[in-house]
């Protein structure tokens, strides 16, 4: 094998290794945000019940008027 053929093929090696590197960081960092996404959904879930509760004792505040 001449020594550019070598040298291509451990550039490459190089590159997947940095690209699956970088796959997993990606990963990680998707992982981290779908957390993030799923709580603030969760938060975003508690603050539509507790406007629903409002507007019901609100409701129930104007019929004793």
């Amino acid at each position: 094998m001449s020594r550019d053929a070598v040298s291509s093929v451990i550039t490459t090696r190089d590159e997947i290794t940095r690209l699956q590197l970088e796959l997993l960081r990606v990963r990680e960092e998707l992982a981290k945000r779908e957390g993030d996404l799923a709580r603030v959904r969760q938060e975003a879930e508690r603050l539509r019940a507790d406007l629903e509760r409002l507007k019901q004792i609100d409701l129930q505040l104007e019929k004793r008027k």
